[in-house]
């Protein structure tokens, strides 16, 4: 959210100084150095922002499925195979490693960008 207020605001304030520019000051390449960084860090966000929510919604959706799967196979995978139940260990592992990352960066800057939805997923034990 910071990111996109700044960015707006150096928009604005390089449209300011190209439109107080008289062509031969230094209004006008500052501005238009503004005008040109901000416009690509916004159209930076406009394609990353939709990209990154359906990312971490479709990790959600993985996390409730691995839950339920892992739940199922849990007690007949352990006691067959240990070597099978270490990799199911290991996916376990994994998928709250990345849960937990999701729910740090929805606390700090990154909130506008990972969906809220993160924060009600439990870890699988």
């Amino acid at each position: 959210m910071i990111i996109l207020a700044i960015s707006i605001g150096v928009l604005v304030a390089g449209i300011l100084l190209l439109k107080n520019s008289n062509g031969n000051d230094w209004k006008a390449p500052t501005g238009f150095i503004a005008v040109f960084v901000a416009a690509v860090v916004l159209f930076m966000m406009a394609v990353a922002f939709p990209v990154n929510y359906l990312l971490v919604t479709s990790d959600i959706v993985k996390h409730e499925e691995y839950r339920r799967t892992i739940n199922e196979m849990r007690n007949r995978v352990f006691e067959a195979n240990p070597v099978e139940g270490a990799a199911i260990f290991l996916k376990i592992l994994n998928t709250n490693a990345a849960i937990a990352d999701y729910k740090y960066w929805n606390e700090r800057i990154w909130d506008l960008w990972i969906p809220d939805k993160i924060m009600n997923v439990k870890p699988i034990k």
